[in-house]
């Protein structure tokens, strides 16, 4: 019997000399996944896991591989940075690679602002000199200035302190109830965010600007101020993934996204009338905006196009995405908030929770960062306090005396904020209710929102109750020391 020819055992993709790809299996999967309207942190560690020991037999077999790994080098998500840099260590090894986009990729992650993201590309330091041996001089230079920068930061900006009890937050705050003011060029600010790594804060106003400050060691100093809307901008949001991208909801029929290193957007969409709220998914390949009609419209990012709508049928006051599910809560009249669905860029009814009383609208909403928690101010000027797996109400903060307007989850999730048409912000220990601290203002507060971070709260005010068009952005949780 004649030999058996070996290589015609192998996979088609092992076939041929030199192990060359008759078919790019690993750029078709790349081409596949980015087609594929799904693409939360799950889909990403499946994919990367998939072409992993793809890349490990054949490192030199994928055209599209060295720019899709680079992509994920600096994701804030500690498993998807683990597993793209081991692909990227797997192309290095081949010199038929596109090394340029990894390597610029990889000097990114090491000047990144977000502090882990940074750290972690320092420690594969000395993996990246051994595989690109001519780039080391520059890596070197560019570890140096991050070391620099990561040792600059001070402790607390690295690491929330830790807080067990109502009693050990309010003594928090006797040390940490310092105020500061800044200026950011606008007259009433309405909305106010910071973005994914606390890096920028963003302020919409009704002045028809958009303004925004770095942010640096918990001072704000301001950056710039940018007027592309008609209208007073009613509503900003920050991308979860990016730190750069900014949508921002007017009144002049229009929404814009902003790259918020530049003061002019990059993209703008029309509607037929006014919209008042906007938010990405944790995704980031859609953001939803709500407009005067209830509806709310899903835009998907890759070409700023809103794909479908959904008509609520009763009057909306705020929406956000759930952080870990798939899922829309919305604030509506009589007391109620709307569940939704939200998958391949549409909308469905899930659920709907009875949470204050028919005569009362449901104004503000806070999901805390692990998504075990719901906020909901309302009309009737309480702040209820949710069990989102058991959907059951597990307390309520009576403190205010009017409308409550907005409400914001400390990073921790341990602190919740709360502000209203009164004269005061009240922060509470979510575990009990308790009041931990009181900023006492001269007029009502328009927003506010905790850094990602940091126990470090921004909000707008008006600097007088007789003066409700003036307001100023300040900053509470400043050392007295």
């Amino acid at each position: 019997m004649a030999d058996k020819d070996e290589r015609t055992s192998l996979p088609r993709y092992q076939n041929s000399d030199g192990f060359k790809l008759e078919i790019d299996i690993v750029s078709k999967m790349i081409s596949d996944f980015e087609i594929s309207s799904n693409s939360d942190d799950k889909d990403k560690i499946e994919i990367l896991r998939k072409i992993e020991p793809l890349l490990k037999a054949l490192p030199a077999s994928s055209s599209k591989a060295p720019k899709f790994i680079s992509n994920f080098l600096y994701d804030q998500n500690i498993q998807i940075r683990k597993l793209a840099y081991k692909c990227a260590f797997y192309l290095l090894s081949s010199n038929q690679n596109n090394n340029r986009l990894i390597i610029d990729a990889y000097r990114l992650s090491l000047l990144n602002s977000n502090y882990q993201v940074a750290q972690f590309a320092l420690s594969n330091l000395q993996e990246f000199v051994l595989a690109c041996p001519e780039e080391s001089q520059n890596l070197l230079k560019f570890s140096s200035i991050a070391m620099k920068k990561i040792t600059e930061m001070s402790a607390r900006e690295r690491r929330v302190p830790r807080i067990h009890t109502s009693a050990e937050a309010i003594a928090y705050f006797e040390k940490y109830r310092r105020v500061r003011t800044t200026d950011m060029n606008i007259k009433q600010c309405q909305s106010i965010t910071f973005n994914v790594d606390g890096t920028k804060l963003v302020c919409g106003s009704n002045d028809k600007k958009v303004s925004v400050a770095d942010v640096d060691g918990g001072r704000l100093r301001f950056s710039w101020v940018g007027s592309s809307h008609n209208a007073p901008v009613e509503q900003v949001s920050c991308s979860d993934k990016s730190p750069y991208l900014c949508a921002s909801a007017s009144s002049d029929r229009s929404v814009c996204v902003w790259d918020i290193r530049q003061s002019k957007p990059s993209h703008r969409i029309s509607n037929k009338v006014g919209n008042i709220f906007v938010d990405w998914s944790p995704c980031d390949s859609y953001f939803i905006f709500g407009d005067r009609d209830s509806r709310l419209n899903v835009v998907d990012v890759r070409n700023f196009e809103v794909i479908s709508t959904y008509d609520m049928k009763q009057m909306t006051h705020e929406f956000l995405f759930h952080p870990l599910s798939k899922h829309v809560i919305v604030a509506s009249s009589y007391g109620k908030i709307e569940v939704l669905k939200f998958e391949n860029g549409n909308l469905e009814p899930a659920a709907t929770i009875q949470a204050h009383s028919l005569q009362v609208d449901c104004l503000a909403l806070s999901v805390s960062k692990d998504g075990r928690r719901l906020a909901v101010g309302a009309s009737d000027a309480s702040c209820s306090i949710w069990n989102l797996d058991e959907l059951i109400c597990e307390r309520v903060i009576p403190r205010h005396d009017y409308n409550i307007r907005t409400v914001s989850f400390s990073c921790n999730g341990l602190l919740l904020a709360s502000g209203s048409e009164d004269p005061s912000i009240d922060i509470a220990y979510v575990s009990d209710g308790k009041r931990c601290h009181e900023i006492k203002n001269q007029g009502e507060t328009y927003a506010l929102t905790w850094h990602p971070t940091q126990l470090l709260l921004a909000y707008s005010t008006c600097d007088s109750s007789n003066k409700r068009d003036i307001t100023s952005i300040k900053t509470f949780g400043h050392t007295t020391v």
